[in-house]
């Protein structure tokens, strides 16, 4: 089974990227950004970002919403992983 791309996230199925942490390392990598540049626009120590990578521990409210506006991902999909409905993506057969 091959595994089909999507114009909302531009990569794998969102239903195949399973874990927060998966989707947060995701939209950083999908920003170009590096973990030390989210660290500092957010004003929290990189090691942080790293725990959220690696799921260890997870961003929450303030933290959550300004990452998702910084790596233009919706905030939902980065804590759950449902896609919005307005999202304009292919389903797999």
């Amino acid at each position: 089974m091959s595994i089909q791309t999507n114009h909302y996230t531009g990569g794998p199925d969102p239903r195949y990227v399973f874990t927060m942490a998966d989707r947060i390392q995701k939209a950083i990598r999908d920003a170009g950004l590096k973990k030390e540049d989210v660290a500092e626009r957010l004003g929290v120590h990189s090691n942080t970002i790293g725990n959220w990578v690696n799921g260890r521990s997870m961003p929450k409210g303030f933290y959550l919403k300004q990452l998702a506006l910084m790596t233009q991902h919706d905030a939902d999909w980065l804590a759950t992983g449902k896609i919005p409905e307005d999202a304009n993506m292919r389903i797999p057969d």
